[in-house]
């Protein structure tokens, strides 16, 4: 790929990341916020766990937090805040991609760390998200994660570090660092649209 093609495909894919980015943290804040920020209902209703006024642009929102009774379908316009996610995930692996896996992987290989091709240090990275996601899903699947979800999270932790620790002796230590960084994305993301 040329030169200057590349280079505007980065910096494009770049943007693209940290504003997606930016936008999902945001939304993640604000839904924070609201939670902390609600007030009960004068009268209760049942399901409804609290309201807030907000005021932006001279215009006032009513916003009511309501749990669905079981079996109750989702009401028929529902505003989701997956795109932002999904935008963040894919500008990621792209930039994963583009900086890292195109040009003979360079930033992949250090010879300090570990005689490896470059072609080993991407699969090794690929296999790390794809496996990663697996050994993940497989845990919080398994009735360990219902039995006992604080030992699934310790074990959650465990093995984020093992892989942490793996990557960085195969890796170049950039290249360990932003696998991680993207494993998590690929938790978050996965999460997000496979358990809504």
């Amino acid at each position: 790929m040329d030169a200057t093609i590349h280079e505007l495909l980065d910096l494009i894919v770049r943007w693209v990341h940290v504003i997606a980015g930016i936008m999902w943290i945001g939304n993640s804040l604000l839904f924070n916020w609201l939670d902390r920020n609600l007030r009960p209902l004068d009268e209760p209703k049942e399901g409804v766990q609290g309201k807030i006024w907000l005021l932006h642009s001279g215009a006032f929102y009513e916003v009511e937090k309501k749990l669905l009774p079981p079996g109750m379908p989702y009401p028929e316009k529902v505003h989701w805040f997956m795109f932002q996610n999904l935008t963040t995930w894919v500008s990621g692996i792209t930039l994963l991609i583009v900086v890292y896996y195109m040009g003979g992987a360079a930033y992949m290989v250090d010879p300090s760390v570990a005689d490896i091709s470059a072609g080993l240090a991407i699969a090794i990275g690929v296999c790390a998200l794809v496996f990663g996601w697996l050994v993940y899903d497989f845990l919080w699947r398994s009735p360990l994660s219902k039995q006992n979800p604080q030992l699934a999270a310790a074990i959650s932790f465990i093995l984020l570090i093992a892989v942490t620790y793996g990557l960085a002796q195969v890796l170049g230590g950039r290249a360990a660092y932003i696998h991680v960084g993207a494993l998590l994305g690929t938790l978050m993301t996965a999460n997000v649209w496979f358990y809504v």
